[in-house]
Order: C-alpha cells, then sequence, then structure tokens
C-alpha cells in the first residue's frame, strides 16, 4: 500500500502536469511567454493536486500549501493578469470582504431576531 506522502506526491505531479500543459496553451494564445506560464499554471497544478490529497494528511501541510498559494499568487500577479483577465489580488480582497459582510450579515440578524 503506497504511503500517504506517496499519494499526495503523484497526485501533485498529475496536477503540475496538467496545469504545463494548459498555461503553455493559455499563455500562447495571450501572448505571454509560453515557459513562464506553464510554470506558473504548473505551480497551481501542483498545489491543487496535493490539496486532493487533504484527506491523507494534517493541518500544518494545508496551512503550507495556503501559504504557498498565497506568495505564488502575489509573485506571478502581473502574468496571471494577463492569461486570465483577473487581478488575482483585488479578486481575494473582495471574496474576503464580501464574506465578511456575510458573516457579519448574520451575526447582526441573529442579534436583532
Amino acid at each position: 500500500m503506497a504511503s500517504k506522502g506517496a499519494v499526495g506526491g503523484v497526485l501533485g505531479g498529475i496536477g503540475a502536469i496538467a496545469g504545463a500543459v494548459l498555461g503553455y496553451v493559455q499563455a500562447v494564445e495571450v501572448g505571454v511567454n509560453p515557459v513562464q506560464g506553464a510554470g506558473i499554471f504548473a505551480l497551481f497544478g501542483f498545489i491543487l493536486g496535493g490539496l486532493a490529497s487533504l484527506f491523507f494528511r494534517s493541518l500544518p501541510a494545508i496551512i503550507l500549501y495556503i501559504f504557498i498559494a498565497g506568495v505564488a499568487v502575489y509573485v506571478f500577479r502581473g502574468p496571471i493578469e494577463t492569461m486570465t483577465g483577473l487581478d488575482p489580488i483585488a479578486a481575494i480582497e473582495l471574496m474576503y470582504t464580501q464574506l465578511e459582510t456575510l458573516i457579519l450579515g448574520e451575526t447582526e440578524t441573529r442579534r436583532v431576531n
């Protein structure tokens, strides 16, 4: 039987390969350096593939993956925005504020009722 770490590594590798292919194609279509596009999408494919195996991992691994994803988004903000048409930092900030409003709104509603 495969160890938990091996399963996570295999899933991360599969995600990285799929991400590299998608990133290369997307980068060629929008005019970004294809190697850079493949690298960015491969990184996120690896992260998402590893996240898929979280059932086999611990809380520190989850925190590490979130940290790696955050650093990657910050470092590759420009090419990600060019390839996807979205500013990833602005999208995360918007998601956070909407989630905060939803949570605080529900809390206020419960207090009033």
